[in-house]
Formats: C-alpha cells, sequence, structure tokens
C-alpha cells in the first residue's frame, strides 16, 4: 500500500479533520502534490471553464486535503493579451507534534493558443511546497 492509499484509508477509517493531520511536512507535500497530478493535468485543454483546475480542487476535496483560494492573476504578453493565468493557494494541517503548518500552491496555465488569443488552448503546471 503506498503513502497516499494508506493516508485516504486512514481519513476514511477514523474521519480525522484533515487528512495530512499528523503527517510531516515532507509526507504531506508528497501526498498533495501526488494527489494534484491525479487530476489528469497532461497535454492541452481549449475550453472556457478551466476545467483541469477545477478538477484539482475536486481531486483535493475528495482525499480532504483542506486548501483555500488565494489570488488570482493573469500575466500578458508584450500586446496586452493575457499569456497566463495563476492561482494561488494554501493548505494547512497540524503535524504529528500538533504544530500547525502550511503549505503554499501554484496553478499556472499557460497560454498555447494564438497570437491574438493565447489562452484560446493552454496546458496546466500544479505544484505546492
Amino acid at each position: 500500500m503506498n503513502l497516499i492509499q494508506r493516508v485516504a484509508s486512514r481519513y476514511l477509517r477514523a474521519n480525522v479533520p484533515s487528512v495530512l493531520d499528523g503527517l510531516d511536512r515532507r509526507q504531506a507535500l508528497t501526498v498533495i502534490n501526488k494527489t494534484i497530478q491525479s487530476a489528469g493535468l497532461r497535454g492541452f485543454f481549449s475550453d472556457q471553464y478551466w476545467a483541469p483546475v477545477q478538477r484539482i480542487w475536486k481531486e483535493l476535496d475528495k482525499m480532504g486535503i483542506d486548501h483555500a483560494l488565494g489570488k488570482t492573476w493573469y500575466d500578458k504578453d508584450n500586446q496586452g493579451n493575457p499569456s497566463t493565468k495563476t492561482w494561488a493557494f494554501t493548505v494547512q494541517w497540524t503535524d504529528a507534534k500538533g504544530k500547525a503548518q502550511t503549505a503554499h500552491g501554484r496553478v499556472i496555465a499557460s497560454g498555447a493558443g494564438s497570437v491574438n488569443d493565447p489562452l484560446e488552448k493552454y496546458d496546466v503546471t500544479a505544484y505546492v511546497s
């Protein structure tokens, strides 16, 4: 049984407040980042609703990982067109010593579309550190 399966199993059995509670920072970051990657972020997307980003939030919810969305913003290219969109978020849990821990994450949608509309097609990168 791998780390994600053990943590998920413990969460479902014990109904702990957060699936990450009791984990050290390294273990928690591993669980969070593997959960993010399970959202299916490979390839290019062309929807208007940021579907892969929405899947990330749903996967975190499904695993019982408490997350809070922070600031979101667009970066623009030299012509003033939005070329990337970034979502900042935090994850909080309590480690085995009872100390509150916070990890900061980013989800970045990078434009791969036309010169006039770079975000008509995009890819997604996400991580927590």
